[in-house]
């Protein structure tokens, strides 16, 4: 592949490329993602997943591995999907959207809070 070819990126949806592009370089939060596949994954293409930092809800399995077109979910650095979209067998990712921290110092000890 050429260095300049960014193609692969086209398999990030719109959403997902937004978030990854709004994030703090000290950012890399850990999101859920839906993977649809191009192509039976091989197994290199599972071991880098797993470099990546991906863990599978459903671990494909090389017995009963996905079918092409199939849909996976998996948890993985938001950061990781650009590489991901690299590998052939990947057809399209798509990330939900971080969870943001709580910042109002959660529920009053006695669980009740004032009516505004």
């Amino acid at each position: 592949m050429d260095n300049d070819d960014t193609s692969y990126l086209n398999k990030i949806d719109a959403p997902t490329s937004l978030q990854i592009r709004l994030l703090a370089p000290q950012d890399n939060p850990v999101v859920d993602v839906l993977l649809q596949w191009a192509s039976t994954p091989t197994a290199a293409d599972l071991d880098q997943v797993a470099r990546l930092g991906g863990v599978w809800n459903r671990p494909p399995t090389a017995a009963a591995g996905p079918a092409p077109t199939d849909l996976q979910t998996l948890r993985l650095p938001l950061r990781a999907l650009a590489e991901l979209a690299r590998l052939p067998s990947v057809r399209a990712l798509s990330a939900a959207a971080p969870l943001a921290p709580d910042t109002d110092g959660g529920p009053p000890a006695d669980g009740v809070r004032p009516n505004p």
